[in-house]
């Protein structure tokens, strides 16, 4: 299986994916997985997410979801059920 359909069966297993969990997955560069997709088409959208620290900062980062139902559909279509 490719990274690019790992990272598809991963969203539609839990919903959603970060770069921490990508790279428990073995995907190094997600974003550029994503891009991947969203050349091809596929709607991904990337939700802002506050992360609080210890230290009383916060940290940034983005998960990315399916944009709708049809777009999960063709992600599985193309990159899983192709393979």
């Amino acid at each position: 299986m490719t990274q690019v359909a790992d990272v598809v069966m991963f969203i539609v297993r839990f919903g959603s994916i970060t770069n921490k969990q990508a790279m428990k997955i073995g995907v190094g560069r997600l974003s550029a997985r994503i891009k991947d997709l969203r050349d091809v088409g596929i709607g991904i959208d990337t939700i802002p997410v506050i992360i609080p620290k210890p230290n009383g900062k916060a940290s940034r980062i983005g998960k990315y979801v399916f944009h709708s139902e049809e777009s999960k559909r063709l992600a599985l279509e193309r990159f899983v059920n192709a393979a």
